[in-house]
């Protein structure tokens, strides 16, 4: 009858313990893939921002440029 008793005892513990492990290891898997998909939104935007910092030089040097060749045409 012990025995009996200790084998379900184990059987329980040994369930317990693969739940426990099935759980950790979703949250684990979960927290993984979140963390991945921020990091890559994050390396997108930070490209996105470098871009249009790089458009906005671009566009104040054109200005500043033509500026200059319009200043040059009316002297």
């Amino acid at each position: 009858m012990y025995s009996f008793m200790g084998v379900q005892a184990v059987d329980l513990w040994f369930r317990l313990l693969l739940v426990a492990l099935t759980f950790a290891i979703c949250v684990l898997g979960g927290r993984a893939a979140a963390v991945a998909i921020m990091s890559h939104r994050s390396k997108r935007l930070a490209q996105l921002q470098r871009s249009q910092f790089r458009h906005r030089m671009a566009q104040i040097t054109v200005r500043r440029r033509l500026a200059e060749i319009v200043d040059m045409g009316a002297a």
